[in-house]
């Protein structure tokens, strides 16, 4: 079933079924009895799934995009990266004695730069989602200068009790 509406504020339905047609449905418009074979839709064109009608790349850091710095704060503390004239890492407020792991940097990164959605909570932000006090919040610095998108901040909120994902809203 697909209901919408026209600009002139009528509504409609349309119900679609399979057909034994390659790329074709059975339809039938509103509350007409009559039972339509349309090539060049299938069922597979009208998903019963949310993940089907919306991209599921949550956040992403563009491809190509320079990122220059990275900030996390969490529970934790406060961690700054930068990248240096080589193209590594580094990390501000690190001892002497310490050194950083270059894999764990990109590990982390590599796991947030395109961060996949399970599903849409809605466009207005709830107090469950734990925003008050995110569990987590990364800043990206892209670019040199004028160029790249700008800082992107990624902030993650409450668990989920059901599956473990987590409530993640970005800029």
């Amino acid at each position: 079933l697909i209901e919408f509406d026209l600009v002139d504020g009528t509504s409609h339905r349309l119900y679609l079924g399979t057909a034994d047609s390659f790329r074709a449905a059975h339809v039938r418009a509103d509350d007409d009895q009559a039972v339509y074979l349309a090539l060049g839709i299938s069922t597979a064109d009208a998903p019963a799934d949310i993940s089907g009608w919306v991209d599921l790349v949550y956040f992403s850091v563009p491809e190509n995009t320079p990122i220059s710095a990275v900030t996390l704060e969490n529970k934790t503390g406060l961690f700054e990266f930068t990248v240096d004239e080589a193209g590594g890492w580094t990390m501000k407020v690190l001892a002497a004695e310490q050194t950083l792991d270059q894999n764990a940097v990109d590990s982390l990164l590599g796991g947030v730069a395109s961060l996949p959605m399970l599903r849409p909570l809605g466009k207005q932000e709830a107090d469950s989602y734990g925003m008050q006090q995110p569990s987590a919040r990364l800043t990206f610095e892209t670019g040199d200068g004028d160029d790249g998108p700008g800082p992107l901040v990624l902030r993650i909120g409450a668990k989920s009790e059901e599956d473990g994902s987590y409530v993640a809203i970005s800029s």
